[in-house]
């Protein structure tokens, strides 16, 4: 498949609660980013790295879409394009096992049981537990109307690996996508949305955290938001950090960046909504808003916590979250 690139979830109370948050805030305008708590310092850094990774997921998963509608589909109908990319060169320890299900998808399962060597060609390594992945893609056309549908589920049952004696990685959870996307070849319009859902336990070695998801998205040629209500959780021992979705979140793919940044910079383009961190860190809780503007392309955002509104220029931010 060619690469594309694109230019490309509260009730009455909320009102209220915002009202506060804002009025309150009014005789700390601009307070300066040394006035920011450790904690929210510590939930920035990982917002631009770690769990950037799901915005990351997500414009891949669009950029797919877009990839399928925009290509030449087979006319007249439906069409299954469901396709399967073997990972493996040559044998491999686990069984297999592949369903064809009544609604389209397919479902490949990779067992390994109590554990098996893999590989080959000098390099061996112990694989153990389950994985089932679900999967379909279905085309269709419908007058100058390209459209994709689209689902992905996966589920890890004590699936992992060792590479050394002392280094072993383990998923346990599910993670799942539904959506579709429809190209338009006379307006020269693609749109789409999709649902995700996640709830992952990680280790790698004596590192062990969880991350669990939930949204709705929708997306076209400009833009790409994240419905209010939406939430995700990064925990690690008995911390944790949970966003909420309070007003929708908005990217737009037309804004400038540094592509030098990487990953970072998915989490650099939020232009507008409200997102409410609420955390426990150290034995310490507490929450805080980040509030990503009016839609411009200004790369500021602001933070609200104790009573302040706090100011952020992410160049600047990135600068001291690097120790420069």
């Amino acid at each position: 498949m060619k690469s594309v690139v694109m230019n490309r979830k509260y009730a009455y109370a909320l009102p209220l609660f915002l009202a506060s948050v804002f009025i309150g805030c009014s005789d700390n305008e601009e307070a300066g980013i040394d006035q920011l708590s450790e904690q929210a310092r510590s939930f920035l850094s990982m917002r631009l790295n770690r769990v950037a990774q799901f915005e990351t997921a997500a414009t891949t998963l669009i950029n797919r879409s877009f990839n399928a509608v925009s290509g030449n589909p087979s006319p007249g109908g439906d069409s299954d394009s469901t396709l399967i990319d073997e990972p493996w060169i040559g044998e491999t320890c686990a069984v297999i096992t592949e369903i064809e299900n009544s609604d389209g998808s397919t479902t490949i399962i990779r067992d390994y049981g109590n554990g098996c060597q893999e590989g080959q060609h000098g390099f061996e390594y112990w694989m153990f537990g389950k994985v089932t992945e679900t999967f379909r893609y279905i085309h269709n056309i419908t007058g100058t109307r390209y459209r994709n549908e689209y689902l992905s589920r996966v589920n890890y049952e004590q699936y992992g690996g060792r590479y050394s004696d002392d280094y072993t990685w383990l998923i346990n959870g599910a993670a799942n996508y539904n959506g579709w996307s429809e190209w338009d070849t006379v307006a020269q319009k693609f749109y789409g949305s999709f649902t995700e859902s996640s709830d992952l336990v990680s280790k790698y070695g004596d590192w062990e955290y969880s991350y669990s998801s939930e949204g709705v998205s929708h997306y076209d040629d400009t833009h790409w938001e994240q419905a209010a209500g939406g939430f995700y959780q990064y925990a690690e021992g008995d911390g944790y950090y949970r966003s909420d979705i309070l007003r929708k979140l908005v990217m737009r793919f037309d804004c400038p960046h540094d592509d030098s940044m990487g990953l970072m910079v998915f989490g650099l383009t939020y232009v507008s909504g409200l997102e409410k961190i609420t955390y426990r860190q150290d034995g310490k809780t507490g929450e805080f808003i980040i509030d990503y503007g009016n839609g411009e392309c200004d790369n500021v955002i602001y933070i609200l916590e104790n009573g302040k509104r706090i100011r952020i220029e992410m160049d600047v931010l990135l600068t001291i979250l690097s120790g420069g």
